[in-house]
């Protein structure tokens, strides 16, 4: 429902305060679609803390544009593998891990808060590449 997604975005940005966070915006219109969260967890080891797109933004390359460009941040940080997590029922999430390369490392159920029952998480993996210096590039 829209208030819960409203909540859920105000816990992400609260959150992000404190780590690296990218507003994602539409080239048109300049306007903010989403955002996107990288956190590093431990030497040469990322993972992607969020990535949201606007539901009528949804289904138009967004999120994969969102995931290569963390995956080029991340490697430019010295990252050598991005993790990255969908719930089992993110259908849509767990398609965007599958189009962008990432494996599935292992599943977790996690405690929801409050009454609801557990959800399945899918937890990806992706190994990446170093990224390429401009020195190593053929001239133009």
């Amino acid at each position: 429902d829209e208030a819960g997604a409203k909540r859920e975005i105000r816990r992400i940005i609260a959150w992000q305060r404190t780590h690296d966070l990218y507003l994602i915006c539409e080239k048109e219109s300049g306007l903010p679609i989403g955002f996107a969260g990288l956190e590093r967890i431990k030497p040469h080891v990322h993972r992607v803390s969020c990535l949201v797109i606007a539901p009528a933004h949804r289904l138009r390359g967004y999120g994969g544009q969102a995931m290569r460009l963390l995956e080029n941040i991340s490697a430019a940080q010295d990252g050598r593998e991005l993790f990255y997590a969908a719930a089992d029922a993110n259908h849509a999430g767990c398609a965007l891990a599958a189009f962008c390369g990432f494996a599935l490392h292992h599943t977790e159920d996690i405690r929801n808060p409050g009454d609801k029952p557990p959800c399945a998480i899918r937890i990806y993996c992706k190994k990446l590449q170093p990224p390429v210096s401009r020195s190593m590039l053929p001239p133009v």
